[in-house]
């Protein structure tokens, strides 16, 4: 097992982002070299980590994304440079964690209140006569 390093977990990445793996794949890469999974580590740049590494970079680490796409594989050393100098770390943005959690709510208390209109409305039209068809008046 290696020593604990964000450099070696940063070069992880990009060199899965590279080569077109999943995250799984870069996760038992972690567990092998460290000992451990990522998520268990004091490490940044691991959270979130799910599907293909492509997405999940395009979707949690957009800065660093954005220079892989445009950085040729032969000066990829500079972005380990660049990662080691900032606090970039997977993301999500709060005023969209913050709307999220409450369309899941809105939506909950909607279901809700369509369940229990569907409901009343199924019970009145068993007891209600009026409305019904098979009973002659």
């Amino acid at each position: 097992m290696r020593e604990l390093s964000q450099r070696y977990w940063d070069a992880m990445i990009i060199r899965a982002w590279n080569r077109f793996d999943n995250c799984p794949s870069l996760v038992i890469a972690c567990k092998y070299e460290f000992g451990a999974y990522p998520h268990e580590l004091p490490l940044l740049r691991n959270k979130n980590c799910f599907g293909g590494v492509r997405a999940w970079v395009a979707c949690e680490l957009k800065p660093l994304s954005e220079r892989l796409w445009i950085t040729p594989k032969d000066r990829q050393i500079e972005l380990l440079d660049w990662l080691g100098k900032t606090k970039l770390d997977c993301y999500r943005d709060k005023k969209t964690q913050k709307y999220g959690n409450e369309a899941v709510q809105k939506t909950y208390y909607l279901r809700k209140k369509l369940q229990q209109k569907t409901f009343s409305k199924d019970v009145e039209d068993k007891f209600n006569r009026n409305g019904s068809w098979k009973i002659v008046k």
